[in-house]
């Protein structure tokens, strides 16, 4: 499984009606491809209008999929709105391989022997 944050804020041109547009076809995109467990949007709650996406998809290779084919048109569609488009790829945690709720913490930290 990975995740991918990608994160960007808004240009000086930002134009709401036209970002919208583009958001609602870029999240459409994203849905679309296999092996997609989860998205998330976010935004920050203070500060500059930072924007926060957040996808997990089951193998890497479908998130590769999505980043080679899909992920470069999307933001060129969405340059006259977004900069500063930065993105992270992260894995699971050799340390921590089961992932818990905070409810099942105790667990989670004697499963990785800390």
């Amino acid at each position: 499984m990975v995740k991918f944050h990608i994160t960007w804020n808004f240009t000086t041109s930002y134009n709401p009606e036209t970002y919208g547009t583009w958001a609602q076809k870029a999240i459409e995109g994203t849905l679309k491809p296999p092996g997609l467990i989860e998205f998330r949007a976010q935004r920050s709650l203070v500060g500059s209008m930072d924007v926060l996406i957040v996808t997990i998809w089951e193998l890497a290779v479908d998130w590769g999929a999505f980043a080679e084919n899909t992920c470069p048109v999307l933001q060129a569609e969405g340059r006259a709105n977004i900069m500063n488009v930065q993105t992270t790829l992260w894995g699971t945690s050799p340390v921590v391989s089961h992932q818990e709720s905070p409810i099942g913490f105790e667990h989670c930290i004697m499963t990785a022997g800390v």
